[in-house]
């Protein structure tokens, strides 16, 4: 729930204001200055953490900010740069990558919908599980085409940075009978 809350300094804020005028209100009616003492306490703390919430990247945060590098460095075609986002240790991902990606001249690719990201602390190295649509054109055999693809991405937290261990990609909607 904190990492949530974090991820949302609009509804913090929300909830900041919708409490701290509710005491307002209660103090206007009852005039102590307790109440009003209260108020005021909200209303810092709300702050506080609306600025925290701001400035704190959470790991869920980080990795849709990792997905996204990835996109621009997979429509750059930067094969080098999306290569630093992979695990040093995910083997199997690194020859897929290396070999599936300079079959194709990329002129675009952006995630379409974050569908989940699941982040197991638990484990050592933490692990997580992001789930997420993309949309890419590529240019292959003369012709530019538009792919649809669902894409499940393995990360570990390595020195700090969240690195892809493994990825597979399907059809667009599989796995939506499951949700």
């Amino acid at each position: 729930m904190w990492q949530t809350a974090m991820e949302n300094p609009w509804a913090l804020g929300l909830v900041g204001l919708c409490l701290s005028g509710l005491l307002g209100w209660v103090g206007v009616l009852s005039g102590r200055r307790s109440v009003w003492l209260a108020t005021g306490l909200v209303i810092l703390a709300t702050a506080a953490l609306v600025v925290a919430s701001l400035r704190i990247e959470t790991d869920r945060e980080q990795i849709r900010r990792t997905i996204g590098e990835v996109a621009q460095a997979v429509a750059s075609n930067d094969l080098e740069r999306v290569l630093t986002y992979l695990h040093p240790a995910a083997a199997p991902g690194l020859q897929r990558a290396r070999s599936e990606l300079p079959l194709y001249v990329f002129h675009e690719a952006r995630v379409t919908r974050m569908r989940s990201i699941e982040v197991n602390r638990r484990v050592q190295p933490a692990a997580a599980i992001a789930e997420f649509n993309v949309a890419v054109e590529v240019q292959a055999a003369g012709q530019r085409i538009p792919i649809r693809r669902l894409v499940r991405a393995y990360f570990v937290l390595q020195g700090g940075r969240w690195l892809v261990r493994d990825y597979e990609h399907f059809e667009p909607l599989a796995g939506l009978a499951d949700n």
